[in-house]
């Protein structure tokens, strides 16, 4: 441990601000290289979600309606979560349950409307597992109709504090 630290520090000495910044990244002060690493990461993240979105029109084959505004509609009324990705909605996967009602998960407006968040972000957040939910996923617990527990969760959420 000690020769680790005498490595830091010499490396530190050696020049000041390249040496620390390869092994910790950009410094704080640093507001455009935080910025762009703060954008990669959202972009790496909404590419990650929308590869488990699926389109209007399989919405609503899955909610046996021949209306393409359908999909639309629910997500107006916040019944269901879209993603806007190149001028179209994208529906991720896990809100669609064909023993809910109307086939999707029940108790979903709820979390939505609890859930204060970015649509890219309440996707993220239904699929992630929670410590807090024993490293299950807050939609695995929707689905077993622990709706309460969750409302309390996605508000906390929404004000930074999961």
């Amino acid at each position: 441990m000690a020769h680790l630290l005498a490595v830091i520090a010499n490396t530190a000495e050696a020049s000041p601000s390249d040496g620390l910044e390869s092994w910790l990244g950009p410094a704080p002060s640093d507001p455009v290289a935080l910025e762009l690493r703060s954008r990669k990461k959202r972009s790496r993240r909404r590419r990650v979600v929308l590869r488990r979105t699926i389109g209007a029109d399989e919405v609503a084959e899955r909610l046996q309606t021949r209306s393409r505004q359908t999909p639309h509609d629910r997500v107006r009324a916040g019944t269901l979560l879209a993603i806007r990705d190149n001028g179209h909605l994208r529906f991720p996967l896990c809100q669609f349950d064909p023993e809910g009602p109307e086939g999707v998960v029940a108790g979903l407006a709820d979390i939505l409307q609890a859930l204060d968040l970015p649509a890219v972000a309440q996707s993220a957040w239904l699929e992630r597992p929670h410590l807090a939910l024993g490293d299950q996923t807050p939609i695995a617990i929707l689905k077993r109709g622990e709706r309460e527990r969750l409302v309390a969760l996605a508000q906390r959420a929404g004000h930074g504090q999961d």
